[in-house]
């Protein structure tokens, strides 16, 4: 790497992992071998994710938030930015999917806001504050998000989708 890898996720299984640098590129690896790259924004990717299906990754910088078509290199399909009171000071993760990849939940510092991705519709904001990392319950069944704010609370919703 040129720039410094700031986020990482592997997929389902393992065999797959995906990186974010500052430099804006996003690059899938298999066995210790980049097997694809991109650039993928203008700013640091801070967050990145493979879709359940793996058919997709996602990536995020700077209150910008890409879905990627893993099968086509670099086509992006869908580009979603954000206010400017999301996606400025976040710390730790800016997005997570849910288990079945049917929603994103994007942290921000005023608010925690859940979208489906088939429509990219926002389906409720949870109106958190000061949030700095957001993660989704493993069992895919139950929609549990847990958010932690720079207050030193951390809370449990219920995702009812």
């Amino acid at each position: 790497y040129q720039r410094r890898v700031r986020g990482t996720a592997f997929n389902h299984n393992g065999n797959l992992l995906v990186t974010g640098a500052s430099d804006g590129m996003i690059r899938v690896y298999s066995e210790y071998q980049c097997i694809m790259g991109w650039q993928a924004h203008h700013h640091p990717v801070t967050t990145v994710a493979f879709s359940q299906d793996e058919l997709h990754v996602f990536s995020y910088a700077r209150g910008v938030l890409k879905q990627w078509k893993t099968s086509l290199i670099s086509q992006c399909i869908k580009t979603i930015e954000f206010p400017e009171s999301l996606g400025r000071g976040i710390y730790g993760s800016d997005f997570v999917l849910d288990g079945d990849g049917g929603c994103v939940i994007v942290s921000g510092r005023n608010c925690v806001r859940v979208y489906r991705t088939d429509t990219w519709r926002e389906e409720f904001n949870l109106g958190v504050e000061g949030v700095f990392s957001v993660d989704v319950s493993v069992p895919y069944s139950s929609k549990l998000c847990l958010t932690a704010s720079t207050s030193g609370q951390a809370r449990i919703s219920i995702l009812h989708l």
